[in-house]
């Protein structure tokens, strides 16, 4: 017989206790009875959750007393559930036994079925970790950019010991209340267990801007409970800022933008100065603000490579093409060094804008532009780029003056065409799929060996196309031809299109010959809509049954209205595209090319700092681009190879000729160099070398030991960024310190007593090293001084000489405005007047208003040469507004100033757009006293100190000013080098006042004698003009008359004289007796026997 036990607990029942939870050891009790003393052969306790067995049931009763053998008086046994009991109230047990002769045991313990445990289950609870940052909340840190890797972490804990359910706990991140894309984030286990907190994190980075985002954090146990606590409360982190280096503005001095300091934003229109590097480090990305740009004047150098390019794209969170504008090439940049390479660039409206300009543009990644490549003048070699779902345009060519080499890109899926041009390009070797247009030709191009897969139109043009070598499949219509002639069709397999050819209106027809033309999925393999007869003899038609042929052709036999297709003879089997190759030929470039007539060098002669320019022409008859690396250039140094050089290419076709170069300095003495070049065509994946006198041994340059003459910049550190002083306000008691960094690339240190800073009526002052230790002039040294200044200023600029008395150039030469200063307990306001180009506008009033309606002036300045004006005297707490006037310009800002004056106020820079809205042409020729043209004249209009447009003369001497707008001006032209002397298209100009209407044949003349400098000595080249006894002294090397004439740094005449031999000197004033300004000069001397120039530099005692 089974029976309650009678025990504590048990007095009715056989367990104890009757309700728990999940963590309860539940003790079952029972007492067996035998009045024989059987003991039992078996037996335990069944337990049910509602009408199933639980797993493990029945459970085995243990003996409490294994002593006690007793069964008559009855004897006690247990069990103690261990396992985990689910959350139920559904529970039910009984008793079961057998003696040792089988008989099952009766009682109040084996029926009915007991109703218990009832089982309750702890729900889990999250919290903070309480670790350090994680305190009063899961996240660390709470404010980042898009690069932070943001940590979230919370603790689980349950004290039924309970696993959290899998998958959780779980992290939820919403951005503007929804989801973002990912969440919610499982979590992963760090430490700790269950019952006593165990810890989980998940790390995230966060794509999205925004001071929106929120999060919390959701768990359930194994037992589908759900967590409490704070964490599962909405808690409102973290702010995601982009991080990086906001940019904008003219950037005025080599300058990197490093991937330590990525991302740059570009916050405003920001432009390289001419003159000026930016170098962009491979793994920078570059963000644009909507309708922001970068425009180039100078040179931008952003190389990444195959594993770390560089992003240029839009800083906006969800982006589209247009977002911001364009990276601008302008026809001041550096053809020869600015390249864009391995980066990726979209969301412009212009991925890459070029106008007169050629940079390199290779190894890229140009989507989602709208258009991915503008191209409105210039030569660039656009190659194995990957051109791809621009929204308008892939590669947009716009100017008949074109000529950009078009190579190995990947051209797909754009909107409108893959490639639009309406230039002299050269399409060869590209993958052309996928657009609605894949070539739009409206000009005189040649489009050889690329394959043209998948568009609408795989070519449509006007007039003037040779099309050859290509292969042209699946397309609606393979060519499409409707406008004037010229048009070339050899050579091509055009398959498996809708129409093979369709030719639509044209004066001239097209020449279609030894293509494979078949297998066309419309109607017609050539349709002629036309009323001229098409020449289209020796193609292959898939067939030699002319039945066949003519079903496939549309023409006059169709319908009289249009002219014949002429096709036989026909190809009698499918044609070898692969034509026999012809090599190429390399040659000089010939008359015309100043230095370069029968060789392929300029110059012949020079020194260790001399840059040589090695030129040559590639020719081919077959219209085939070099191998890839080729033109090559071989130097020798006594037999053996000091230099191979890779060739860029400049201008030209390749079957008319194609120029290219190469440039560099030859760093040992000596006359025993020589040279030549190699070249091998691209011919279908195989080549033939190049024959032709430049492949020939060439004996040139010779070469001296020179000089490379020092320059002074800016230093670069805080407050020295784009000056020379700090502060750059104060008052006459004010220490203001000036700095400038001298570089010289030999190592020479610099003349005794350099350098110099001018302070104008201030005198010059004599400049101490700031670290004597540092003898390494190669990387730059720096110098300064210090000195309070009195209240009349006329700026500053610093001079210096090398050890060798070449004088130094660079940005820190030309005069600079400021510091402002005032008298004691006075304040100043002071900035510069600019053009949109941040170029200084001289002679503009700047008025000081002591009213925001601007009816109480205060007094009035007028901007010097560079552009600076400044209001001294000014007192605190009172209302200025500084705003400049003129009738030629409109400001940007239209004032600037304080409400109440609480200090000085440097850097209130006004930029002016100059009024009328009508912009005019200007151009011409520059040639010699032979009238031949002279390439790389620096032309320039002028007037009132400032220089607002400018360009170089290009092979044939031309140049071209474009969207000049109305106002006076002053043309003028200069050498491109120093080792050219300019005639008397020096002394000369155009004069425009005001400019009103475009102004052609604009054409100056040059001498053409070569000269060295220091071939005439100069006598206290230093000097003070304003002192009757201290002048410019020199001696002529001549027994005859002499002319003499003086230029100012950007080559405008100053003086001229005629004198005899002997000693005289200049008084420092110009033709109209007005003593000249602080800077740089250039004495020229010309006799019979002599032709030479030397520089000077004026400073006032």
């Amino acid at each position: 017989m089974l029976s309650w036990t009678g025990e504590s607990g048990y007095e009715s029942d056989g367990l104890n206790p009757e309700t728990g939870d999940t963590s309860t050891n539940f003790v079952y009790r029972v007492m067996y009875t035998d009045a024989d003393n059987n003991p039992p052969l078996a037996g335990g306790v069944h337990i049910f959750k509602g009408t199933v067995e639980i797993e493990n049931s029945p459970f085995t009763l243990a003996e409490v007393d294994p002593l006690d053998t007793n069964y008559v008086d009855g004897k006690l046994y247990t069990s103690t559930i261990t396992i985990t009991l689910s959350p139920g109230n559904d529970y039910t047990y009984y008793f079961e036994a057998y003696d040792s002769y089988s008989a099952q045991a009766t009682g109040e313990a084996t029926s009915p079925p007991v109703d218990a445990p009832d089982v309750s289950n702890n729900a889990p609870v999250l919290s903070w970790t309480g670790e350090t940052g994680y305190e009063s909340d899961g996240l660390e840190p709470e404010t980042g950019d898009t690069a932070t890797n943001f940590a979230y972490r919370v603790m689980y804990m349950d004290t039924d010991n309970d696993a959290p359910y899998s998958g959780y706990p779980r992290v939820v991140i919403l951005k503007g209340g929804s989801q973002i894309s990912g969440s919610p984030y499982t979590m992963n286990y760090v430490s700790g267990s269950y019952s006593a907190g165990a810890i989980y994190t998940l790390t995230t980075a966060l794509s999205q801007l925004g001071t929106d985002y929120t999060y919390y954090f959701e768990a359930y146990d194994s037992n589908s409970a759900a967590a409490t606590g704070q964490p599962t409360t909405l808690v409102y982190a973290p702010d995601v800022s982009e991080g990086g280096t906001y940019v904008s503005g003219l950037i005025s001095v080599n300058t990197t933008w490093s991937a330590a300091n990525s991302p740059y934003i570009v916050t405003a229109n920001a432009a390289v100065a001419q003159g000026v590097t930016l170098t962009v480090e491979p793994g920078v990305t570059v963000k644009f603000s909507t309708g922001t740009y970068l425009q180039i004047q100078g040179c931008l150098n952003a190389q990444g490579t195959s594993s770390n390019k560089i992003v240029f794209t839009s800083r906006q969170g969800t982006p589209a093409p247009g977002d911001w504008q364009y990276i601008k090439f302008n026809d001041t940049s550096d053809d020869a060094n600015c390249v864009i390479k391995f980066a990726e660039i979209k969301y412009a409206d212009f991925g890459i804008y070029c106008t007169d300009a050629s940079p390199s543009i290779g190894e890229n990644t140009i989507s989602n532009n709208n258009y991915g490549i503008y191209y409105n003048g210039g030569s660039s070699i656009i190659s194995s780029n990957t051109i791809s779902g621009n929204s308008y345009c892939g590669i947009g060519i716009f100017d008949y003056s074109s000529l950009p080499l078009v190579s190995n890109n990947v051209i797909s899926n754009n909107g409108s065409y893959g490639v639009y041009t309406t230039a002299l390009a050269m399409i060869y070797n590209n993958a052309i799929s996928s657009n609605n247009t894949g070539i739009y030709s409206i000009g005189n191009h040649t489009v050889s060996k690329n394959a043209i897969l998948n568009n609408v139109y795989g070519i449509r043009c006007l007039w003037y196309m040779t099309a050859s070598r290509n292969t042209i499949l699946n397309n609606d219509y393979g060519i499409y031809f409707s406008g004037g002639g010229g048009i070339s069709i050899t050579s091509n397999t055009i398959s498996y299109n809708g129409k093979g050819i369709y030719v639509g209106d044209s004066t001239y027809p097209p020449s279609i010959t030894a293509n494979n033309i078949d297998n066309s999925t419309g109607t017609y393999n050539i349709e002629n809509q036309a009323a001229n007869d098409i020449n289209a003899t020796g193609n292959w038609w898939g067939t030699t049954d002319t039945g066949v042929i003519d079903s496939r052709i549309f023409d006059y036999y169709d319908d009289f209205n249009y002219g014949k297709v002429l096709y036989t003879p026909i190809a009698t089997s499918e044609i070898n595209i692969v034509s026999p190759n012809t090599a190429p030929a390399l040659s000089w470039l010939g008359a015309g090319y100043t230095g370069y007539e029968s060789d392929g060098i300029n110059y012949e002669v020079g020194t260790t700092t001399t840059v040589f320019t090695y030129k040559v022409q590639y020719t081919d008859a077959d219209g085939d681009a070099p191998a890839s690396g080729y033109p090559k250039a071989y130097i020798l140094k006594g037999g053996t190879t000091v230099q191979t050089l890779t060739m860029e290419y400049v201008s030209g076709t390749y079957s008319a000729g194609a120029f290219y170069s190469t440039s560099t300095k030859l760093s040992a003495a000596g006359s025993d160099y020589t040279y030549y070049f190699e070249a091998y065509d691209d011919h279908d994946g195989s080549g033939d070398i190049a024959a032709g006198p430049p492949t020939g041994s060439v004996d040139a340059p010779d070469v001296t030991v020179g000089n490379n003459s020092p320059t002074l910049t800016w230093v670069g550190t805080a407050g020295y960024e784009a000056d020379g002083v700090n502060p750059e306000s104060g008052d006459t008691n004010t220490s203001f310190i000036f700095k400038v960094k001298y570089t010289d690339l030999d190592n020479d240190a610099p003349m005794s007593e350099y350098p110099r800073g001018d302070l104008g009526l201030d005198g010059y002052w004599y400049m101490s090293e700031e670290d004597y230790l540092d003898t390494n002039y190669a990387d730059g040294k720096i110098y300064k001084f210090e000195t309070c200044l009195d209240t009349t200023r006329d700026g500053y600029f610093f001079t210096a000489y090398d050890a060798n008395s070449n004088i130094a150039s660079g940005e820190a030469t030309a005069a600079k405005g400021g510091p402002a200063v005032s008298a004691p307990g006075y304040y100043s306001i002071s900035g510069y007047v600019l053009d949109n180009s941040s170029k200084p506008i001289a002679g503009v009033k700047v008025e000081l208003w002591a009213d925001a309606g601007h009816t109480n002036r205060i007094m009035e300045q007028v901007s010097d040469a560079t552009g600076f004006y400044v209001f001294n005297e000014l007192t605190l707490y009172n209302y200025y507004q500084a705003a400049p006037a003129s009738a030629n310009y409109t400001f940007s800002p239209a004032s600037l100033g304080a409400d109440s004056l609480s200090g000085s106020l440097t850097g209130q820079n006004f930029f002016g757009t100059p009024v009328g809205a009508n912009t005019y042409a200007i151009s011409g020729y520059c040639y010699d006293s032979n009238s031949n043209p002279f390439g790389s004249v620096y032309v320039y209009l002028y007037y009132g100190g400032t220089t607002y447009y400018n360009t170089y003369t290009d092979n044939n001497g031309y140049f071209s000013l474009a969207g000049v707008p109305g106002g006076n001006y002053s043309l003028y032209a200069q050498s491109g080098g120093t080792n050219l002397n300019i005639g008397d298209g020096y002394t000369t100009c155009y004069s425009y006042e005001p400019l009103g209407g475009n102004k052609n044949s604009q054409n100056f003349y040059f001498g053409s004698a070569v000269f060295e400098q220091n071939d005439f000595k100069i006598y206290g080249n230093v000097f003070d003009p304003r002192t009757e006894s201290c002048g410019i002294k020199f001696i002529a090397a001549a027994n005859d008359n002499v002319d003499v004439k003086i230029y100012d740094a950007a080559g405008r005449l100053i003086r001229n004289f005629r004198e005899t031999t002997g000693v005289f000197s200049w008084d420092g004033r110009d033709k109209d007796g007005i003593v000249v300004v602080n800077g740089v000069y250039y004495v020229h001397i010309k006799s019979n026997g002599i032709d030479k120039t030397h520089p000077v530099a004026i400073f006032k005692k």
